[in-house]
């Protein structure tokens, strides 16, 4: 039985694992849509979440559009939010529970609240939740808190110091205010994404006019809070013309990486770039990446599995706009860079890494589709390779002095809460396959597959894995957010089948990645964890 059950886990794993699916396809209706987040699900499929003008109550309105795929992009089930005016969504994550929690706003005529929209794993709302006041407020980026709760991120008009302030509003798991802050100056200042961070904080990055250098240009606002939002540091950096921030995430060192836009460093167009920064804010090293004649715009940033990053964004020439990605080492080097598009609009955001190895990107396209742009998913292999409409490009990459000062960040609070039902219509889309799916067979089998029995586990589980030579081997368990959990082995292990016990006391809920890493190879696996 023993050797059944390993033999059966192995061929699962290596089905993961092993094979490498790409594929470019195209979502959506005759009208507008496009896509501002995608994550990868724990089925191996994806959830990806935008806008639409094609389904839902229309009246020249958007809604929120929540499409849910399989590993190879097909629709499993699709979704609209909506009322009598506009409804904007920024921003999707699978929760612990195997819903999706979607952040954005929604408009009522004279301004805008954050809305805050919790689904089962059908996509159908248990809830609906608005924050703000009497002018506009936006939600942009939201994640699931280590007490089940959520945090959110973006801007709001009604509060604050004056313009727009980052707003920063903490929820309990069913959507309730468990305290608001507010962080800028006088002038507007916004942020862009929010993430947990390993010490239970969060960590902000966004832009703002009210510390910039030089009136009427942007600069990088970057804050590190503790979890009842109480400001620890703020850093606000760029030089003399216009930058902005994007995304940011924890490094395995306890430090950060950001991306964004900068304007102050190369030719006068819009450069990307990477800045790493230790727990404390201080500046290590700052790379831009640049393209004569374009803007090179820097929207997501993610720490892959080998301690590098990949960036994407958007590449803008006078007419036309690919989607690009730059896979760096840890020192922010190029190891490889590609553009992804046709002959009109493409732009390409919200990236992760998968579990196979490869890569995941959303966003929108008018050159494929059924009509004006449409949602725009592009994956990718360990390469970059997707299989069409994709070019190898030449950046140039630039180690440059990124001005970093300590602003006189002024803070405060407020906001309301309203409960408001979600209008949900089920539809259809239509898919346009540009490419794939197709399954990279080009990385061979392993006799040295790694597998969780149970998977998802409750208390504990069995490692089960094979060596086909003595040789050492680490085994790291890392939450969703890349942080080490867990070491569970560093040492040298004999040639043969093993079985190990995974004791998940003091973990909690939540998905997790199994890294084994030996001579020969590194292999991730999804695992969940219920408590």
């Amino acid at each position: 039985m023993k050797t059944f059950l390993f033999s059966l886990a192995a061929f699962f794993s290596c089905s993961l694992i092993c094979a490498q699916i790409t594929f470019q396809k195209t979502y959506g209706g005759s009208n507008d849509d496009f896509s501002t987040a995608i994550q990868q699900t724990t089925d191996g499929g994806y959830i990806i979440v935008g806008e639409t003008k094609s389904f839902g109550v229309g009246n020249n309105f958007v809604d929120v559009y929540l499409i849910k795929t399989t590993d190879s992009g097909d629709t499993l089930w699709t979704k609209t939010f909506g009322t009598a005016f506009s409804d904007y969504a920024r921003s999707v994550q699978e929760t612990g529970d195997g819903g999706f929690i979607i952040a954005g706003s929604k408009f009522f005529g004279t301004g805008a609240d954050i809305h805050l929209i919790k689904t089962d794993s059908h996509g159908d709302s248990l809830w609906t939740k608005t924050f703000g006041g009497p002018s506009t407020d936006f939600g942009v980026s939201c994640k699931q808190t280590r007490n089940g709760g959520f945090i959110i991120t973006g801007f709001t008009a009604s509060y604050g110091a004056g313009g727009e302030d980052t707003y920063l509003v903490q929820t309990d798991s069913l959507g309730v205010i468990a305290w608001t802050k507010t962080f800028g100056g006088t002038q507007n200042d916004e942020g862009q994404s929010v993430t947990v961070t390993s010490d239970g904080g969060y960590l902000i990055c966004g832009s703002s006019y009210s510390f910039a250098a030089v009136p009427g240009d942007r600069n990088i606002y970057i804050m590190k809070t503790d979890s009842v939002g109480t400001l620890l540091w703020s850093k606000n950096m760029g030089g003399t013309d216009d930058e902005f921030g994007s995304s940011g995430q924890e490094t395995n060192d306890s430090g950060f990486v950001f991306t964004g836009s900068s304007r102050s460093f190369g030719t006068g167009n819009y450069e990307s770039y990477l800045i790493r920064t230790d727990k404390n804010g201080s500046l290590i090293w700052t790379k831009t990446y640049e393209i004569a004649g374009a803007d090179l715009i820097g929207i997501s940033v993610y720490k892959c599995n080998d301690e590098g990053f990949v960036l994407s964004g958007t590449i803008s020439g006078t007419s036309s706009s690919d989607g690009y990605l730059i896979k760096t080492d840890s020192s922010g080097i190029i190891q490889w860079s590609k553009t992804y598009g046709g002959a009109s609009i493409e732009s390409l955001g919200s990236v992760e890494q998968t579990t196979d190895g490869g890569f995941i990107m959303a966003g929108v396209s008018q050159s494929f589709g059924a009509g004006n742009r449409d949602v725009y998913v592009v994956k990718t292999d360990s390469l970059g390779v997707s299989g069409c409409h994709e070019t190898n490009v030449s950046i140039i990459s630039t180690t440059v002095n990124m001005p970093s000062t300590n602003p006189a960040t002024i803070i405060s609070s407020g906001g309301a809460l309203s409960s408001t039902p979600a209008f949900i219509l089920n539809h259809g889309a239509i898919i346009t396959s540009l490419c794939g799916p197709t399954v990279n067979t080009e990385i061979p089998y392993s006799e040295e597959m790694i597998s969780v029995v149970p998977n998802p586990l409750v208390n504990s589980g069995m490692i089960i894995f094979s060596l086909s030579k003595r040789q050492h081997i680490s085994l790291t368990l890392y939450d969703m957010n890349g942080r080490c959990s867990s070491i569970l082995s560093d040492r040298v292990v004999e040639a043969g089948e093993h079985t190990w016990m995974l004791n998940a006391d003091g973990l909690e809920s939540g998905i997790y990645f199994l890294r084994k890493e030996t001579e020969s190879e590194i292999i991730n696996l999804k695992i969940i964890i219920l408590k």
